[in-house]
């Protein structure tokens, strides 16, 4: 897969939760300065009780919401999360890689400038970056962020 130099892909799997996407996704594109730069993924299970639900909400999304949206819903076996995310990080296509949670609310505004901005210090592109995500602050990376040239020299897993 080619990997765009601007863009920032969000990784997230879900499970029973269709109706935490809207406020997640509308708090991601309405703080982003450059949306379309995004790439939304989620990892839905394919003996999740809600998959009907999600479908059509991604359908809803991509057609109604936010037109043009580059959002990814793959549906697969159910492997846990670290499978997932990994599963996603190797269809992604983005530059820096975020995990997320599907009840994760973005707050800042320009967040997607400020990651960029951050990331530019570290030229060889191996970095963890995270936000302050309310709970712990500096002390963990609940959601870490990491360049592509980390997750290729990892041997795509995260």
């Amino acid at each position: 897969m080619a990997h765009a130099e601007r863009t920032i892909s969000i990784l997230c799997p879900t499970r029973g939760r269709p109706d935490f996407l809207p406020p997640h996704i509308m708090s991601i594109m309405e703080t982003a300065a450059e949306p379309e730069r995004l790439e939304l993924m989620f990892y839905v299970d394919r003996d999740d009780a809600a998959l009907s639900k999600y479908e059509a909400l991604f359908k809803e999304i991509r057609a109604h919401v936010f037109p043009g949206l580059n959002l990814v819903g793959l549906v697969g076996d159910p492997i846990g999360t670290p499978k997932a995310i990994n599963a996603m990080a190797g269809q992604s296509s983005g530059r820096y890689l975020m995990i997320s949670n599907d009840d994760l609310l973005f707050r800042t505004k320009g967040w997607d400038r400020e990651l960029e901005r951050v990331a530019a210090r570290v030229p060889d592109g191996i970095f963890n970056i995270f936000f302050d995500d309310g709970y712990l602050g500096a002390k963990l990376s609940c959601f870490p962020i990491v360049g592509r040239p980390w997750l290729d020299r990892k041997s795509t897993r995260l």
